[in-house]
């Protein structure tokens, strides 16, 4: 069979299971190359397990990263592939820490199978896996478990989503799974996300679901003077199966109060508007509103809190009107409003690619890929008096040295045996930096620069000294490669 880069393909020989139709689809698919992937460059050292237990975001993939521990494995997003796919693409993917927040989101996706194979490198499988309802396709990744350590806490799900995949594998399943995203850097011929994110790695995979479905209300709460209407989006999701009508319904509304939904019914995977108007007399306090959604196969119910007040407060937006990213680092900032009932938040104008804002929490977070000062006009309205309105800045920073100034020190004698330490320090670019003295740079007699940034020893002659150092990033796995450099002038003084 042939292979590509590195002599890496996926092979038909060494997937256990019987001969079937399931089989002779799998051959076909290896045959016509429609899973080879292109690894070239991407061999770091993994930390666990055989030699062949490497590649490009190897700690992330298995589970060792330090932040693998934040992945909540207790809750489920249900999603679909067209909007995981849609998702923004990462040009520079760190090797040791997770893109938030979908790579600490365990999500489920329902579709059936197009095509699968094993890759040789490291023995994983690849599965693609299309939307129920569309043409879209992603990869989903189910990892050799001699490369997981028992420590990772995907080690066991992982496992016994691989063996069930091995035990029931057949080309035109139905099939729900569950697993992080992740955003890989392979590329294969067919089969890969437009922005190449995959599931990975799968932590639960079920074979033939039935027709299901999920529900959210967003945003979950509101507060209202009486006499006004809530809104909120009663969102659905399609988690297993098709898509089905589902009428809409609430209750537990104070009294007085109505609900209406547009539309209604809908089909799973689509939204509904709804609207509870209350009456001017409504008692004021909180209310649990049920919002109940009956399918076909299945009937679900999501809950909404409305609390309603007897007198309103205007807006405010109470946050800062300026906030600092660095590109290519993921950042975050809290939009904050006051009034009563609690004020909706909204943003116009266009944000750095990478940044998105989140109306129901008011963050604004994501990793920029382009620098520059970006305004934006941030919005909060309760109905009480006119909506309050912020022109806010965003400026987003490259590569750069973040140390400003050096403390001063002292002569090393026998009475003053104090050592001069400082560690200078960098942000954004891609770990590890290497730094060094601009040429004709001197630091203080006695004192040391290296390449960790330490600046250290014992000082011998005063006075002040003024110096150029500078800092590289790690080149990237790009195709030329790329690394960024920063310097900046600092002084020591040594008395």
């Amino acid at each position: 069979m042939q292979s590509v880069a590195g002599n890496r393909a996926f092979s038909s020989r060494v997937l256990a299971v019987p001969r079937s139709r399931a089989f002779v689809g799998l051959a076909v698919g290896v045959l016509l190359g429609t899973l080879l992937v292109s690894v070239a460059g991407e061999q770091p050292a993994g930390a666990f397990g055989p030699s062949y237990c490497s590649g490009y975001r190897w700690d992330v993939k298995t589970g060792q990263d330090p932040q693998a521990s934040q992945v909540n494995l207790g809750s489920v997003t249900p999603t679909t592939v067209g909007y995981l796919t849609k998702l923004p693409a990462h040009s520079n993917l760190p090797d040791d820490y997770r893109l938030p927040p979908t790579e600490l989101t365990q999500y489920e996706i329902t579709g059936k199978i197009v095509d699968y194979g094993i890759e040789q490198h490291d023995q994983d499988y690849h599965v693609v896996i299309q939307d129920s309802s569309s043409s879209n396709v992603m990869i989903v990744e189910f990892p050799n478990p001699a490369c997981v350590p028992s420590s990772s806490p995907f080690a066991t799900m992982a496992a016994n989503a691989r063996s069930t995949l091995i035990a029931h594998v057949a080309i035109g399943a139905t099939v729900a799974i569950k697993g992080p995203g992740f955003f890989d850097s392979n590329t294969l011929t067919s089969g890969v996300a437009p922005n190449k994110i995959e599931l990975h790695p799968v932590l639960d995979i079920n074979f033939n679901p039935g027709n299901d479905f999920s529900m959210s209300a967003t945003p979950s709460s509101r507060t209202v003077v009486a006499g006004s209407a809530a809104t909120s989006t009663i969102g659905t999701t399609v988690t297993s199966g098709v898509a089905q009508s589902v009428a809409l319904s609430a209750t537990g509304l104070p009294a007085g109060a109505v609900a209406s939904f547009t539309p209604t019914p809908i089909n799973s995977g689509a939204s509904s508007s709804m609207s509870i108007t209350t009456a001017p007399g409504t008692a004021p306090g909180p209310y649990s509103v049920t919002v109940t959604g009956t399918g076909a196969s299945a009937t679900h119910t999501t809950t909404f809190t409305l609390t309603v007040t007897a007198s309103g407060i205007p807006p405010a937006i109470t946050s800062t009107n300026q906030a600092t990213f660095t590109k290519g680092v993921a950042g975050s900032f809290i939009v904050t409003a006051s009034g009563s009932p609690t004020p909706t938040l909204s943003e116009s104008d266009a944000l750095p690619a990478g940044v998105t804002f989140t109306p129901s929490t008011g963050v604004l977070s994501g990793t920029p890929s382009v620098m520059g000062t970006f305004p934006i006009t941030f919005t909060a309205n309760n109905g009480v008096g006119s909506p309050a309105t912020q022109s806010f800045s965003l400026t987003v920073v490259g590569f750069q040295i973040t140390t400003t100034s050096l403390p001063s020190g002292s002569v090393y004698s026998r009475s003053n045996k104090v050592l001069y330490s400082v560690k200078l320090a960098a942000s954004g670019g891609n770990r590890p930096y290497t730094w060094s003295l601009a040429s004709g740079s001197i630091l203080p007699p006695g004192l040391m620069l290296s390449s960790t940034g330490l600046i250290s020893g014992r000082a011998k002659v005063a006075g002040t000294y003024s110096f150029t150092v500078q800092v590289v990033d790690r080149k990237t796995r790009t195709r030329p490669p790329t690394q960024n450099t920063a310097s900046a002038t600092l002084s020591i003084t040594i008395s």
